[in-house]
């Protein structure tokens, strides 16, 4: 009977480890990073100007441009 019970709570543990795991990882970034030699912002319309080198990331992907 004990030795149900050990290999019970073994399976427990092996089911529950891996999601206990997960949990600690960071969630993905949602902020888009832009990166350039030039930037400027309107900030009425939210539109963003980048020259020279730039480099844009959002989950992951990466834009690259003159």
């Amino acid at each position: 009977m004990m030795r149900i019970y050990y290999l019970l709570v073994f399976y427990i543990i092996c089911c529950l480890a891996p999601a206990a795991r997960a949990s600690e990882l960071p969630l993905p970034d949602e902020n888009i990073h832009i990166n350039a030699d030039r930037m400027s912002q309107v900030t009425s319309d939210g539109v963003y100007t980048a020259e020279g080198n730039v480099v844009v990331l959002k989950q992951g992907m990466k834009l690259v441009a003159d």
